[in-house]
């Protein structure tokens, strides 16, 4: 196949952006070709050489926001050619954006991306209302969620979040208490 379609059928989504990733990785041609057409990409390709494959490389395709720029990249590959984009990446993302603010008490995207990626093909109201009702359930509380006075620091044993029973004053901030079959967490933070 050429790289041309390739990459076209990567941005209108009849190729995943791990099956996309894979060949960035491991096809020296395609590496070539991409840093070929390199020519009016961001300045932060700088801090790869302004080598486009090796930026590509450098993302994690577990990450709703680096599978969100690769798309974007690969779009910008395609210039000249007819292409309708799917927006799967841009929704992922927006998504992402949306519930940070939702559920600020959670920082654990290697849960939420997961999630955000395993949604059915709905409207975008319907995955967010599934997505809060799948993180409350996931991130379960005692009572109420924490309040956190530095960044979010749930708790997780392995990749299974702790449920979090309270919080309360301590000199000079907070301790934050977490459980599980297995046992206890406390943590505390700090003004």
């Amino acid at each position: 196949m050429a790289f041309l379609e390739f990459i076209k059928q990567f941005v209108e989504g009849k190729i995943s952006a791990t099956a996309f990733y894979n060949e960035v990785l491991s096809n020296e041609d395609f590496q070539h070709y991409i840093d070929l057409h390199v020519q009016g990409f961001p300045d932060y390709l700088k801090e790869s050489g302004n080598s486009l494959w090796v930026y590509m490389a450098c993302l994690d395709m577990n990450d709703v926001r680096d599978r969100y720029d690769i798309h974007a990249l690969a779009q910008k590959l395609l210039q000249g050619v007819d292409f309708v984009p799917t927006d799967k990446y841009q929704t992922e993302f927006d998504l992402s954006l949306e519930l940070g603010f939702v559920l600020d008490y959670i920082d654990c995207p290697q849960i939420t991306d997961k999630l955000i990626s395993e949604l059915p093909e709905v409207s975008f109201a319907q995955k967010k209302k599934i997505m809060r009702q799948k993180l409350k359930e996931i991130f379960a509380c005692d009572k109420k969620p924490p309040v956190w006075i530095q960044n979010p620091d749930w708790q997780l044993r392995g990749d299974k979040p702790m449920k979090f029973r309270r919080q309360f004053k301590i000199d000079g901030g907070y301790r934050y208490e977490f459980y599980d079959d297995e046992g206890e967490v406390s943590i505390e933070q700090y003004d």
